[in-house]
């Protein structure tokens, strides 16, 4: 490697897995050493620098599907549009009650989930769980009150 501008040639085909033409040269150098040095820190580098170049690859395909997913909820949020402003108001509002719960104000809502987690269903058998307890001690507590009502003497009885 006669100049500068061949060796710099010579490390970029060595980084191509060229090892066997260039490797040997570095023998005949007068500085061996230093060639084998610079050739695996250049190697270092370019890998390290290749290892970079995948983690930002990597994360602006990672955005470009969260992108994909929002835009496919919005045009799946249009299409429910199109299709409810075609059917008449009291027929929506029929087929509202067959397939929405009811909430604590009174109004009724439909609660769609698409992808579920492991944690999000352990949370949702976590509230069912939870609901189905608070209904039987509500329904202990009117049978208790029930029972406590019809066995307590009348006001009559209480006057000494």
């Amino acid at each position: 490697m006669s100049s500068p501008t061949e060796s710099v040639l010579a490390m970029f085909l060595m980084s191509m897995t060229n090892f066997g033409d260039y490797y040997g040269a570095f023998e005949r150098t007068e500085h061996e050493f230093e060639a084998k040095l610079l050739f695996v820190v250049y190697m270092g580098i370019v890998a390290i620098l290749l290892v970079n170049m995948l983690i930002a690859m990597m994360g602006n395909t990672y955005q470009k599907i969260a992108e994909t997913r929002n835009e496919w909820q919005r045009q799946w949020a249009r299409i429910v549009l199109v299709v409810e402003r075609g059917v008449s108001p009291a027929q929506r509002l029929k087929k509202l009650m067959d397939y929405s719960q009811p909430m604590s104000d009174g109004r009724r809502a439909l609660v769609l989930r698409l992808n579920q987690s492991e944690e999000d269903k352990e949370e949702m058998k976590e509230i069912l769980e939870m609901k189905r307890v608070h209904q039987r001690i509500v329904k202990r507590r009117k049978q208790g009150c029930s029972k406590i009502l019809s066995s307590s003497p009348s006001p009559k009885r209480l006057v000494l």
